[in-house]
């Protein structure tokens, strides 16, 4: 299959009942100059493209064990793949699935994360994107640098939002309609999802929105994002004086130093994700959202029973465990640490810390979402995953992504224990999800009918498992109203 985009011709291949586009790329190399600049369109191309295979990850660690063997670029990482049921004319609603990782790990290569998992038998069309991460997509250089490196901690942003330009001038050709994209996302592909809906300059890109474990709790002013690049240049080898070395350190040297950053503090994605630099965001979540400039958007929104509720080891020292973990948030801590104080009068420290990040890095997010998008004018499900069948007994972090894929692995991160039950319950998932890409209503067989909040007030949360049930939640005193929407304050 041949295809005609604004740049270029590109060859796919058939893959099932899809024919499917990889390593299209939609900028131009970051590199040389272009580092740490916003990304700029690709050239045009003569001849035909190869698009058969999945092309490079954006620059990670190479240590950690998910990508031993795997090929990372620093040049070629800005790509997108598409699985389509046919290139035919025909608009389709359209997906967009942004990949988690704490900003600083993932690939929209996956196997368990692709279209033919995610659309089954259905008449969509999934594209998957890529974005610099890490020091090179959310590292904020403006104040060391100068006002041509103002967007410099937004980058990452900046490259889904190209990628959404993309989709919206050559989408067509894959048979999809450009005029009903959906973007989906879960954890850092969550947070991702938040900043195209902060940021003014996605605005018309896109439709439809679901935020999973994510939303806009880590969105940083320029202060905070200044003082988090001072704790990150250190590692790097570098001061406020020798920063400018950053701009042709070699790459593999700045994934060596931002590796050794990353270890050293318990929340990564609270450090590097977008700013409010009055380029790419403007404004703070109360004002954009709270005010309806994204009321037009239909958005579903929710965390995780137990997102950080792991098991402590016993030999781990707690009260140093409790210290690290607080440091993620910043100015907000003491705040934090009288919520600990009021847990430890009936948990255990571990139960009770584990309780605290469940809550403030995630939980706490979603509601506060909700409530800020019907302040606006706008309609909102929000829900909780709550099934615990999973390969780490707990509703944890990410444990929700391989039913909504429907992806029966039995492989820690990666897929389901395969039984009837869990095998039904990701059908259910599946469906739900698809039904808001479909519908912009997730509304589906096997659920209670589930109504939007549309006022900041009582409604009801939806509780995702076998036997889902609705809880009746009121968004303007059933969360914590007195954290900051901005979990940390440097």
């Amino acid at each position: 299959m041949i295809v005609s985009t604004t740049y270029g011709k590109v060859e796919g291949v058939k893959e099932g009942r899809f024919e499917v586009f990889k390593n299209i790329p939609f900028a131009k190399p970051p590199v040389g100059e272009l580092r740490f600049q916003p990304p700029v369109e690709p050239d045009r191309w003569d001849g035909v493209l190869d698009a058969t295979k999945f092309g490079p990850r954006a620059m990670q660690d190479p240590l950690n064990p998910d990508n031993a063997g795997a090929v990372m670029s620093e040049a070629d990482c800005l790509n997108l793949n598409i699985w389509t049921p046919a290139c035919d004319g025909k608009k389709r609603p359209v997906v967009v699935h942004i990949h988690g990782g704490g900003h600083c790990f993932g690939w929209n290569s996956e196997d368990c994360f692709d279209g033919e998992h995610f659309i089954a038998h259905r008449d969509e069309v999934m594209v998957a994107i890529q974005y610099r991460l890490g020091v090179f997509g959310y590292m904020y250089l403006g104040e060391l640098l100068g006002e041509k490196y103002k967007a410099s901690g937004s980058l990452g942003l900046l490259d889904q939002i190209l990628s959404l330009r993309w989709i919206r001038d050559n989408i067509a050709a894959f048979g999809g309609d450009p005029d009903n994209v959906t973007i989906m996302g879960e954890s850092a592909g969550g947070r991702s999802v938040g900043g195209i809906i902060m940021s003014p300059l996605a605005d018309g890109l896109y439709h439809k929105a679901i935020t999973q474990s994510g939303g806009v709790p880590t969105i940083r002013d320029v202060k905070s994002a200044a003082r988090a690049t001072e704790e990150i240049l250190p590692f790097l080898g570098l001061t406020k004086e020798t920063a400018a070395e950053i701009l042709t350190m070699d790459a593999d040297k700045i994934v060596e130093g931002q590796r050794a950053f990353c270890a050293s503090v318990s929340n990564m994605v609270n450090f590097l994700d977008a700013v409010i630099d009055g380029v790419v965001i403007t404004e703070t979540p109360e004002e954009r959202i709270g005010s309806g400039k994204v009321k037009h958007i239909p958005l579903l929104v929710g965390a995780n029973m137990d997102e950080l509720r792991f098991p402590i080891p016993e030999e781990t020292d707690i009260d140093a465990y409790i210290d690290f973990s607080l440091r993620t948030f910043g100015k907000n801590r003491p705040y934090v640490e009288t919520q600990l104080q009021k847990r430890l009068e009936t948990m255990s420290k571990k139960d009770a810390i584990a309780d605290i990040m469940t809550t403030y890095i995630y939980g706490n997010n979603a509601p506060r979402m909700a409530g800020l998008w019907v302040k606006g004018g706008g309609k909102v499900w929000l829900y909780r995953w709550d099934h615990t069948k999973n390969t780490v007994p707990l509703a944890h972090h990410f444990s929700e992504m391989c039913y909504i894929f429907n992806f029966p692995v039995e492989e820690y991160h990666k897929g389901y224990p395969n039984t009837e039950e869990n095998r039904a319950l990701a059908k259910k998932m599946n469906e739900i999800w698809n039904q808001f890409v479909l519908n912009g209503d997730p509304n589906a067989d096997g659920i209670p009918y589930w109504e939007p909040y549309t006022s900041f007030g009582p409604g009801k949360r939806m509780h995702l498992k076998t036997d889902a049930y609705l809880e009746d939640y009121d968004l303007s005193k059933d969360c914590d109203l007195q954290m900051p929407v901005q979990v940390m304050i440097l």
